[in-house]
């Protein structure tokens, strides 16, 4: 078995709490939050305020390529990086946010050195630490409220033989079920299926019926909230959510073996070799 996991934290907001114990992770903040397991022993302590102290004063333009909808305009920026140098309007409508939000997180990241450049001539740079930071800002953030529904498929692997059924539905495979596809070394126990609705049709076909403990699931539904832009140079194989947000799934599951993996995917893939190499 892996070693476990603690997660040391200045803060842990509540929507990463719940995802942290589903997942059998143990944390602790600064604030005085706790979840911790060991032998017959369960330390559990929920609700403590942030210590505003404790919070680097900044400007408020500062957090918001890592807000919940800042976050998703910096993860279209780094799946497209192409999209760094087209309108805000085209970044809005890829991002799913508005004009406003896509506008203000351009800014920031112009402030903070990860975009140079004005108009078509505007590029990413330090591609590589904006990925380490957007998969922090993914976890706390934003992947919580993506969550569509949870299941459980009697057949761990019913996704290998229903790729055209996922296609037909707008289904793209992320985590584990993305990854195995980029990385034959990787087993996968589950599937997360990224869509704009639940795709009740493709589940019920497949005997997946709803749980509603995270223990007890193999299938996750998530919202997807992008859209890929029209002039893409996407690399992925068709049916796969972008390399960016299988590697922030990875991460983010607490499981050290799919963290190990998430190694391998970055260090793997050529999209996220690029954003390591600018």
């Amino acid at each position: 078995a892996g070693a476990a996991t603690l997660v040391v934290a200045p803060f842990v907001p509540e929507p990463a709490a719940v995802v942290l114990r589903g997942r059998g992770v143990d944390y602790v903040d600064a604030a005085g939050n706790v979840s911790l397991r060991w032998g017959g022993v369960w330390i559990d302590v929920r609700g403590r305020r942030r210590v505003m102290a404790d919070v680097p004063v900044t400007a408020p333009s500062a957090r918001r390529p890592f807000t919940r909808s800042g976050a998703q305009v910096t993860f279209c920026l780094l799946s497209w990086p192409q999209l760094c140098a087209t309108s805000v309007r085209e970044i809005a409508a890829a991002s799913g946010t508005a004009v406003g939000t896509a506008q203000a997180v351009l800014q920031d990241l112009i402030t903070g050195g990860y975009l140079v450049g004005a108009g078509a001539g505007r590029r990413l740079v330090r591609g590589g630490e904006l990925l380490t930071r957007w998969a922090e800002a993914y976890a706390l953030s934003l992947y919580a409220s993506l969550e569509l529904g949870t299941y459980h498929a009697e057949d761990p692997r019913w996704w290998t033989d229903a790729g055209e059924e996922l296609l037909d539905a707008g289904v793209d495979l992320g985590g584990e079920a993305a990854a195995s596809r980029m990385d034959a070394h990787l087993r996968p126990s589950g599937a997360i299926l990224y869509a704009e609705t639940v795709p009740a049709g493709v589940l019920a076909a497949h005997r997946c019926r709803r749980v509603q403990r995270p223990d007890e699931a193999n299938v996750v539904v998530r919202r997807r909230f992008w859209t890929v832009p029209q002039e893409s140079d996407r690399t992925e194989p068709q049916g796969l959510a972008p390399s960016v947000l299988v590697y922030a799934d990875l991460l983010v599951s607490g499981d050290p073996r799919q963290r190990e993996h998430a190694l391998r995917v970055r260090s793997g893939d050529a999209r996220l070799r690029r954003l390591d190499g600018s």
